[in-house]
């Protein structure tokens, strides 16, 4: 299941309007154009925020907007304004900018509402995708649907919007950290069956907060999220919309990819002490290696290369949890158990320090790590009990040796 996330620090692409509208009789055509009569402010925004290769990218001028790559949604007045910004620093700070901040165990609530055009229908589809965001587990930003208006500052606003490609969302910028416009075509929407549609709504509503698509690494700012891969099919930021509709079609909503999650719960935790397990394979040996810190080995080094995570721990005590000990053979090759006298035992082992804190039992959203032993190399840990690298012969053993929190 190896995926692709990428982020960016403060520009976010384009997502759905509002209203119910069976069969709107117009739809905004762009203006017919060739690439050099774009706005020449434009290119010049687009040149300073980072983008790379303009002379590439599909851009649409409309009266009062920009679109490009048929989803990222540019305001006239804003592009005035951040330009403005743009051309008077030096530093461009607001663009190496953390992401939307967040406090932990503090949920950080981003308003939305409804233009009044909207039909209850696509409303409660709508509702539904925001709180499918708000279920993930340790997400640390809260969408409230507001339509008193009781929070002060910027909401995101939902509306109907009859441009073609059907889809289009702001982005986050120097003034507001989130992306504000949130349109859809329903005319568009009305082709798709009801999980498509959930699949696209949920899809945008991460635009909204800054998750960028694969092919947008030629941004200079967006950059791949620790613990996510480069190159797989499966994440719900592989393709554009663009690029579903016009090859293996939108998906249908089966829920979040894991590394879309891995990804989420990197940028935007609610409990910082939960960490993923992120898990290497010797190069050489076949042993594994575990820490919590990306930073280690990061997608791998000569002597070990990345595997991936085996669940998530914590770096500090919860409640049903002990201590997991990372230990390293007189091989030089490390190990980890919950056997805190391991190296009285075996005095071939040197006791290091705790990894982290796991569970001693099944739970809901626990899944068990399994401990195999091999005379000829040593032990090994992996989550699942086909795994390639205990089939061969000398392994023994394949116990619950203790568990994690799942992925999902």
């Amino acid at each position: 299941m190896r995926n692709l996330l990428r982020i960016m620090p403060f520009l976010i692409l384009s997502v759905l309007g509002c209203q119910e509208v069976e069969n709107p009789s117009i739809i905004q055509k762009p203006q017919e154009q060739t690439q050099n009569k774009i706005h020449e402010n434009f290119i010049e925004y687009l040149k300073l925020s980072g983008y790379k290769n303009i002379e590439k990218l599909k851009i649409d001028e409309f009266e009062d907007k920009f679109i490009v790559s048929n989803e990222i949604q540019f305001k006239k007045v804003d592009v005035l304004k951040e330009l403005d910004l743009l051309k008077n620093s030096k530093t461009y700070l607001w663009r190496r900018s953390d992401f939307t901040p967040t406090t932990p165990f503090q949920k950080r609530v981003i308003p939305y509402r409804f233009n009044s055009r909207v039909s209850s229908s696509f409303k409660d589809k709508i509702i539904d995708a925001f709180n499918t965001w708000n279920s993930i587990r340790n997400f640390n930003i809260n969408f409230f649907y507001d339509p008193t208006g009781s929070i002060s500052g910027s909401y995101v606003d939902i509306d109907y919007d009859n441009y073609i490609s059907g889809f289009n969302v702001g982005q986050p910028n120097s003034f507001n950290d989130f992306g504000l416009i949130y349109d859809f075509s329903p005319s568009t929407l009305n082709s798709y069956s009801t999980s498509k549609q959930k699949w696209l709504f949920v899809h945008m509503i991460g635009h909204l907060i800054g998750l960028r698509h694969e092919d947008d690494s030629n941004l200079t700012w967006v950059d791949l999220v620790p613990g996510t891969f480069e190159i797989e099919s499966y994440t719900m930021y592989k393709y554009s919309i663009d690029d579903y509709d016009n090859g293996p079609g939108v998906p249908d909503w089966a829920g979040f990819y894991y590394t879309d999650l891995l990804g989420v719960r990197y940028l935007w935790p609610h409990d910082t002490s939960e960490k993923p397990l992120y898990s290497y394979t010797s190069n050489t040996t076949g042993w594994g290696n575990w820490t919590t810190n990306w930073d280690t080995y990061q997608y791998g080094t000569t002597q070990y290369g990345y595997w991936g995570v085996t669940g998530y721990i914590f770096t500090s005590v919860k409640s049903g949890t002990i201590p997991l000990y990372r230990y390293t053979h007189s091989t030089g090759t490390p190990y980890i158990s919950t056997n805190p006298s391991l190296h009285i035992t075996y005095p071939s082992f040197t006791k290091n320090n705790t990894l982290g804190y796991v569970y001693s039992s099944s739970g809901s959203n626990r899944i068990p790590v399994y401990e195999w032993y091999n005379p000829n190399i040593g032990y090994y840990f992996t989550t699942n009990t086909n795994d390639n690298y205990v089939q061969s012969s000398g392994w023994i053993g394949g116990g619950i040796a203790f568990y994690t929190l799942s992925l999902i």
